[in-house]
């Protein structure tokens, strides 16, 4: 039975600590570096090294994820070659397949049947992701295509023999038999990379064994995959020309090709533990993403918010504050961190804390374009503190939220205190404006604005907001008299 994180109960668990034996997926953990390449996963409840689970907890069963084997090709590269293989056998298609034509279009199945190979290994160890169309795919160990071609020969062969001796009804029952194992064969030679292995009844006998079940409902899936290129054919060739029935035999046969061996990489995967194949992974690939398991990982400042919710559902708020303390050192540039860390302080009654890092909290709110968030934030602030003033920047546009949202009293209580606090800041004379233009529009009081605009041309007669000053001046003796 797959085993879940305790704290994301969606998400099967990869770690296990032995001091409180909780359950925690990859994202959970905390991470002490050791070195190059050396990371110590600790509990982050206990900070004691955690135990690995095995990974086949991991590993959704494949028999579970037959829609996402059919949509393995459909990738750009993937794509192209299926497409382009299955227009070159059929441009080289002729009646008479033999020479150089026939010679291409057999190195074109080889193509295909090596890229598939890649797929396998690819999958096998963990990566639901194509292969890279480039030449290394293509030509390395290109010799394992044609020993995946001795194992279908020798099934065959033997087959044959076993018509010639036993007539053909049991020879038919002794090809069934051995085309029963020839996934297996091909699992050997994939995770052993020896043909005498992969011919050896021992060994692709011993695999089937333990794989079980699962075999057998692989083995099933695959015939019908390699039968569907053949219902191609039957069903399209009394109606088409030849030529197009060989591009869409092709194009059938190089998918179904595809995303056989696909299926087959997979079920290494599954089933590595009881076959005896070592998957190479780091637990940071290992989320159940929308490519499968290896997804992108997870960014610090995730890894934290994650082991943060840790600390505040078992309620242990202090503690959580020291480690956004320790992870952080004071410089948060992530919103979601920030507000964990407003509401940890808010939650730890920490005043004096809170309201010094609400500055940066809003400054991320207003980057972010929260406004709902940043008005929120500031009025739970001048709660704790009648005289909180944020920065320049943030007072104007507070005092926009504010006015625009129904409340422009609070906008030049605002304006007003930071008029006070820094009177010689570069936003004050834009304050002043603010504020007349407030008293004029939101709070009709046309003569407090005419005072406001006076005595901000007293003030600053040479700033650059002097043009504007006039102009609501003008404005406000022409629509209400006031000189």
């Amino acid at each position: 039975m797959k085993q879940c994180c305790a704290y994301h109960p969606t998400r099967p668990a990869l770690w296990q600590c032995p001091e409180c034996s909780t359950l925690f997926c990859p994202d959970c953990m905390a991470r002490q570096s050791l070195g190059p390449g050396r990371t110590l996963n600790l509990c982050p409840r206990c900070s004691v090294p955690a135990t690995r689970l095995g990974l086949a907890n991991m590993i959704e069963p494949f028999w579970n994820r037959i829609p996402q084997f059919f949509t393995y090709p459909f990738t750009p590269r993937s794509a192209a070659l299926i497409v382009l293989l299955a227009v070159m056998v059929a441009a080289l298609y002729s009646e008479d397949s033999r020479g150089m034509s026939g010679f291409l279009a057999t190195i074109a199945s080889l193509v295909m049947l090596k890229y598939s190979f890649a797929a396998l290994r690819r999958t096998a160890h963990g990566d639901l992701n194509p292969p890279e169309m480039s030449q290394e795919t293509i030509s390395e160990d290109f010799h394992i295509v044609f020993m995946v071609s001795v194992i279908y020969g020798m099934v065959f062969g033997i087959g044959f023999v076993l018509m010639g001796i036993f007539g053909i009804g049991l020879g038919l029952v002794g090809l069934s038999l051995l085309m029963f194992l020839v996934p297996a064969m091909v699992i050997v030679l994939a995770t052993s990379t020896s043909v005498g292995k992969a011919l050896n009844p021992y060994y692709f006998g011993r695999l089937a064994a333990r794989m079980g079940k699962g075999y057998l409902i692989m083995y099933l899936f695959c015939q019908i995959l390699q039968a569907a290129p053949l219902l191609v054919i039957w069903v399209l060739s009394p109606h088409l020309p030849p030529r197009l029935t060989v591009f869409l035999y092709t194009l059938a046969l190089n998918y179904y090709t595809l995303v056989t061996f696909h299926l087959m990489g997979y079920a290494i995967l599954q089933y590595h533990e009881e076959i005896g194949y070592e998957v190479e992974h780091e637990d940071r690939f290992l989320t159940h993403g929308q490519n499968g398991l290896k997804a992108a990982p997870a960014t610090r400042e995730q890894a934290l918010v994650n082991r943060l919710n840790i600390h505040i559902t078992d309620g242990r708020i202090d503690e959580a504050i020291a480690l956004v303390k320790k992870e952080t050192g004071g410089e948060i540039d992530d919103l979601e961190v920030s507000g964990k860390y407003y509401h940890l302080l808010k939650a730890g009654q920490k005043t004096p804390e809170l309201l010094e890092h609400a500055q940066r909290h809003l400054e991320l709110l207003l980057r972010a374009g929260k406004k709902d968030g940043l008005e929120t934030t500031y009025r739970e602030c001048v709660e704790l503190d009648r005289q909180f003033t944020p920065s320049g920047p943030l007072t104007m546009r507070l005092a926009e939220n504010l006015s625009s949202s129904g409340d422009p009293r609070e906008a030049v209580n605002l304006l007003n205190r930071f008029i006070k606090k820094n009177p010689d800041a570069p936003q004050t004379p834009h304050a002043y404006l603010k504020a007349a233009d407030i008293f004029l529009g939101r709070l009709m009081d046309p003569h407090k604005a005419v005072q406001i605009l006076r005595h901000l041309k007293r003030s600053y007669p040479d700033h650059e907001i002097m043009a504007d000053v006039e102009q609501n001046l003008h404005k406000i003796s022409l629509s209400h008299g006031i000189q």
